[in-house]
């Protein structure tokens, strides 16, 4: 197999991304996907990112791994909402094809977590993305989706429901200082009465009312469901039946209205996996680096092989 190749893109606001493509053997042109980070896992290091340059290349796609702005070797700052993501994983693509060993009519692209908001929102603005993978995709706003992870992941470190109670409310506080319809002061009392309890960091919301502004509310609010409304090609999703950070039968709902009956829409429930598609994973590790689920992977291959190499 041909060593992996280094490449530097040109993102937005000067921002540099730096990436690694890793190439089949063979006759080129290939085809090739990219991934799309979640809000973890951000450097090509990933333990995902690592299984499809391992897996992908072997059955003839060639693979696009990157660090995200701000992260590992990529330059530019670490705030950037899910448009400005989208619009690097768009930048992502456009190199990618220009590639001489890339069929350039042949990118997809995988997205975990996060990535299954930012992966759908760069495919539907680039219109010509061959097919999407979604890993634990939530189809509601990641303010839903929190408010989701939250009251799972307190109940499973043994906290009683008052205190899931406390906790949304203090989230919906939150909420309403960044909408300016609660003062900071008033917001700071409440965080600095939480802030040591042993449930706070299980609430995912900063301890500074000064580092809540409109931007929570935009990122909080965003919906992804009118840009499913727009995806016309093939989708893959997988969800873990063990996932404690999205609600997964409202998900997939949602993905099948959104796309319609007539889509090619794959979805794949994974026995005894969480978020990242991996099994017997420590439940303290947010990124799950436990092993990938062999029905993934097996899913992953047969479904992108059928949907990117037909004629090979």
């Amino acid at each position: 197999m041909p060593s992996p190749e280094q490449l530097s893109i040109d993102a937005a606001g000067g921002a540099v991304l730096q990436g690694t493509l890793t190439l089949p053997d063979g006759e080129p042109p290939f085809p090739a996907v990219v991934a799309v980070h979640g809000a973890e896992g951000a450097t090509r290091d990933f333990h995902l990112f690592r299984g499809l340059a391992s897996l992908l290349p072997a059955l003839g796609i060639a693979t696009l791994v990157f660090d995200r702005r701000g992260h590992g070797e990529s330059t530019g700052g670490t705030e950037a909402s899910y448009e400005e993501l989208a619009a690097d994983a768009r930048a992502v693509i456009e190199q990618v094809r220009r590639h001489p060993s890339v069929a350039g009519d042949l990118v997809a692209l995988w997205g975990i977590s996060q990535g299954g908001w930012i992966a759908p929102l760069a495919a539907a603005q680039d219109g010509r993305v061959a097919a999407l993978v979604a890993v634990s995709a939530a189809a509601v706003t990641p303010g839903a989706q929190m408010d989701f992870a939250v009251t799972a992941l307190l109940l499973e470190a043994g906290h009683p429901p008052e205190t899931v109670e406390r906790a949304l409310a203090l989230r919906r506080h939150v909420d309403a200082l960044a909408a300016g319809k609660a003062s900071a002061t008033a917001t700071q009392a409440l965080l600095d009465q939480a802030r040591e309890e042993p449930w706070f960091r299980l609430a995912f919301i900063p301890d500074k009312a000064t580092q809540v502004d409109e931007s929570w509310s935009e990122e909080m609010e965003f919906d992804i469901l009118s840009t499913l409304r727009r995806l016309q090609l093939p989708v893959l999703l997988f969800f873990g039946q063990g996932d404690r950070w999205i609600p997964i039968a409202e998900s997939a709902d949602a993905w099948r209205s959104a796309l319609g009956a007539n889509a090619d829409l794959t979805v794949v429930s994974l026995p005894g996996a969480g978020h990242a598609a991996t099994v017997g994973f420590d439940p303290g590790d947010w990124l799950e680096e436990g092993p990938v689920s062999p029905v993934y992977e097996r899913v992953l291959a047969r479904w992108l092989r059928d949907r990117l190499l037909p004629t090979r």
